[in-house]
């Protein structure tokens, strides 16, 4: 052979390993990219469910507060909520406000409220002050 082919063969396989290298690379970034995304998707997903809770926790909330957290986690089965001496009220919401809110007054009463959670439950805690 001559050192023309020489050359051209050795630019040839150079061209290929410089293609095959930037590939593998450009597939890694991809890959790293797809999964940095599904990271941060979780990651957003648990600190919102944190959030949702964080205004309960060490708060004063009114009767009013009380009725709208037992309206919005009245189907959850994850989130309990406690009043006083009552527990699970989310499940007898309508016995419970039937019994307990008959007067105006009662939506203007303050509550302490604490979270605790256990396993996959939330447990939300209205103390009357």
């Amino acid at each position: 052979m001559n050192v023309v082919t020489n050359k051209a063969i050795v630019i040839a396989i150079g061209i290929f390993i410089t293609v095959a290298i930037t590939s593998a690379i450009l597939i890694t970034i991809d890959q790293m990219r797809e999964v940095y995304s599904d990271v941060y998707e979780t990651d957003i997903t648990i600190s919102s469910g944190f959030q949702e809770f964080d205004q309960y926790d060490g708060t004063e909330k009114t009767g009013l507060d009380l009725l709208n957290a037992l309206n919005k986690y009245f189907n959850n089965s994850s989130v309990k909520i406690n009043v006083g001496s009552f527990t699970n009220v989310n499940n007898r919401t309508q016995d419970y406000i039937n019994n307990n809110y008959d007067r105006q007054d009662r939506y203007t009463w303050v509550y302490d409220c604490t979270i605790k959670q256990n396993n996959d439950v939330t447990t939300i805690t209205f103390t009357k002050k």
